[in-house]
């Protein structure tokens, strides 16, 4: 009997116990948002084993570069007038710049065709011919702070060339439409397959320009585009265009020949899309010679993209061009090593996807008025060097997808108008420079895929400034969750006390701080609040077990009671 009633009283001793331990014990942790850092398929950079015509699928580094195809009317005839109305094959641009233009941004993106320039597009106008002179657009990003910075995968696109006419039936107010052009350009537009209405400069085209004279007016640009694969390029025809400040073609499968003298000192702006060469679209074609091109002299614009460029070094042909402001060769499947010299005054590089391989000259330093470099898609190697930061002018650094190796450079830290960096799929080692963070105007920061190692020495707000941050992919890195909160460091663990990235547990759960997680849209939530949502539930439950217990019990004495007093 004494038993019965020590049973009797343990029982409900044990069920609070019971409850005790339930409330101490923390539930278990929900599964984290927050996912385990994956670098992306386009950190590897390989040698390529033979130049690919191929249009490139992705930004990321690939074996070649390839020569983008461009969308042409099939059969077209001949290259027209008529203004284009597919957004996606805008013409290129033709400029008539001044023989010394300054202009303030080079290569700056540029919307759909626009009666406007571009506000960053800022090169002086001629006086002959009062439109602006555009630029071709950079793989990235306006550079103007305040728009939002759409974020590319890997590496921003290229983009179509907008033309620099006005829409049609617009008239640009300062171009004098009186007047016919003289019968002599005429006759060698027609020769050049081009149809003309009676008085080609009346009213505003997207092929050609005129300049103010009265009553006989003369080109002043000209852009061939959607030739037809009969049509013809004659020294003959170029002869009698020798008033030409600018010369585009557009998709033109014509063969280079000689350029008249007077033409190449009359030339300032040049433009070659996927014409005059071996391209997608004809790749049966010989390339575009090097040579050629290093003949126009006087260019201070050029713009060479999808179409290939023989040449044994990109050197030779910049020999010939040493009043070039603005230079793209995109596309091109240029190889050998980058030049140890460069023109002076240029304010605009795009080497982008092409073969071109070793280390990048020091020499670079010295063109003070660079404001953009992009040497994307090679094979570039080595260390970068110590010299961007004697340019203090430039606004985008564009290296991503090479094989480029060491730290960051110190001096990239000055460049107080720096708005865009793209360092990433590389091999770059080391630990990020906490200097970064003082570069007020930086929009762009692009360092994935990489070697980097260490804690993340950005700030909160500094990371606020940012339209885009990619650090993705450096499986070296962390940073204190506690301090910094950003929707852009969700692939980013947490760091350890000793600074270290910390291993995912052995229940495959992130490495992740023990007390926040990455809620969906970015925004930071703590894992605290979530252990706590089950405690109230088992402390309620283990407290109805021990007063069942008792019930029980109680019920039990009672019955036990009851059958002893029976049997006395």
């Amino acid at each position: 009997m004494r038993l019965f009633w020590v049973w009797l009283v343990a029982m409900p001793v044990m069920a609070l116990g019971l409850a005790a331990t339930s409330r101490s014990s923390p539930a278990p942790a929900p599964h984290s948002a927050h996912k385990p850092d994956t670098p992306a398929p386009s950190a590897t950079v390989s040698p390529a084993p033979a130049p690919s015509m191929a249009k490139h699928s992705s930004p990321s580094k690939s074996p070649a570069p390839s020569i983008a195809k461009h969308s042409s009317p099939s059969n077209a005839p001949a290259p027209s007038i008529a203004k284009h109305s597919s957004p996606s094959h805008a013409p290129a641009p033709i400029s008539v710049p001044e023989a010394s233009p300054s202009p303030k941004s080079a290569h700056s993106q540029l919307p759909a065709p626009s009666p406007a320039p571009e506000k960053n597009s800022s090169a002086s106008p001629s006086p002959s011919a009062p439109l602006p002179s555009p630029r071709a657009p950079f793989s990235g990003p306006s550079l103007a702070p305040s728009p939002k910075i759409s974020p590319p995968p890997s590496s921003l696109p290229h983009t179509s060339i907008p033309p620099v006419f006005p829409p049609a039936g617009e008239t640009p107010p300062s171009v004098n439409t009186s007047g016919s052009l003289v019968p002599a350009q005429v006759a060698a537009l027609q020769s050049l397959g081009v149809r003309l209405p009676s008085n080609p400069c009346a009213a505003a085209q997207n092929i050609l320009l005129c300049d103010n004279g009265s009553p006989s007016k003369h080109l002043l640009a000209l852009q061939l585009e959607y030739c037809s694969v009969d049509a013809v390029l004659t020294t003959s025809a170029l002869a009698e265009l020798t008033t030409l400040k600018a010369l585009a073609f557009l998709d033109c499968p014509m063969l280079p020949v000689h350029v008249p003298l007077k033409l190449v000192a009359s030339l300032t702006s040049f433009s070659c899309i996927a014409s005059l060469g071996k391209t997608d679209d004809h790749p049966e074609a010989p390339g575009l010679p090097g040579t050629w091109l290093s003949k126009l002299n006087n260019l201070t614009e050029i713009i060479v993209t999808d179409v290939e460029v023989n040449t044994s070094a990109l050197g030779g042909v910049l020999t010939g061009l040493k009043h070039l402001k603005q230079m793209r060769f995109s596309r091109t499947n240029i190889t050998g090593v980058l030049p140890k010299t460069w023109p002076l005054n240029v304010t605009s590089v795009d080497l982008s996807d092409n073969e071109l391989h070793g280390a990048i000259p020091a020499g670079i330093g010295k063109l003070r008025h660079l404001q953009e470099i992009d040497l994307s898609n090679n094979r570039l190697t080595g260390h970068i060097p110590n010299v961007f930061g004697k340019i203090n002018k430039l606004q985008k650094i564009i290296l991503g997808s090479n094989g480029l190796t060491g730290p960051i450079p110190a001096s990239i830290s000055s460049l107080s108008s720096l708005v865009y960096l793209d360092l990433g799929n590389n091999k770059l080692n080391g630990s990020i420079p906490e200097s970064i963070s003082g570069l007020s105007a930086l929009r762009y920061l692009d360092l994935s895929n990489n070697d980097f190692t260490g804690p993340l020495p950005f700030n909160s707000s500094f990371i606020k400034t940012l339209n885009t941050l990619r650090v993705g992919g450096n499986s070296g890195i962390c940073y204190d969750h506690k301090v910094i909160k950003s929707k852009f460091l969700t692939d980013v663990p947490a760091c350890d006390s000793s600074g270290e990235p910390l291993l995912p547990t052995d229940n495959n759960s992130p490495a992740s701080a023990p007390d926040v997680a990455s809620a969906p849209g970015g925004q930071i939530k703590s894992k605290s609040t979530s252990h706590h949502h089950g405690r109230p539930k088992t402390i309620v439950s283990a407290v109805a077990i021990s007063l069942g217990a008792i019930m029980v019990l109680i019920v039990l004495a009672v019955v036990v009671s009851r059958c002893r007093s029976r049997k006395y």
